[in-house]
């Protein structure tokens, strides 16, 4: 059985050797995986959607130095819990 998961990230420092990719919390919703940002930083001031071969990302409160995302994957099997 396959499940849809979104992972919030937060991406900083891009194109320095300090670049640095944190996951912040995996969710069952991209809605509670926003919810969790609004949370954790408020609420986003941009939100950009770009889709592809590997999925989907929303881009928030993107800038030159990093931002934070939601990003759906497709876990295949059964999900356990932590």
């Amino acid at each position: 059985m396959d499940h849809n998961v979104y992972a919030l990230l937060e991406v900083r420092n891009l194109g320095t050797p300090d670049a640095t990719v944190d996951l912040y919390k995996v969710c069952p919703t991209y809605e509670d995986a926003l919810e969790a940002y609004r949370e954790w930083r408020g609420e986003p001031q941009s939100v950009r959607e770009s889709s592809g071969a590997a999925g989907t990302t929303w881009w928030l409160d993107e800038d030159d130095s990093g931002s934070a995302t939601i990003t759906r994957y497709t876990l295949h099997g059964p999900l356990e819990e932590a």
